[in-house]
């Protein structure tokens, strides 16, 4: 039993530090949308780059949160086995 929490404080610490990532790629998205507003060159190319990157973050956290949705919608009783 230690093992498994000792794993899943580690997913909990991963998850952790991708969801603070994530939310720094969200910002620079949000700030090329100013740099679009402006006018200013090479933007599109940024603006990629920066969604590459959300998509590279948002695939690991679904492989961390793997099962994650299914016991917490078992949890609440939404989920009949017949």
């Amino acid at each position: 039993m230690l093992k498994y929490a000792a794993s899943r404080s580690a997913r909990s610490k991963q998850r952790q530090a991708l969801n603070l990532e994530l939310d720094v790629w969200v910002q620079r998205e949000r700030d090329m949308e100013v740099a679009i507003a402006r006018g200013q060159a090479g933007v599109p190319e940024k603006v990629a780059f920066i969604r590459q990157e959300q998509a590279k973050l948002r695939k690991a956290l679904r492989a961390l949160d793997r099962g994650f949705g299914r016991q917490r919608a078992w949890s609440q009783g939404k989920l009949q086995y017949t």
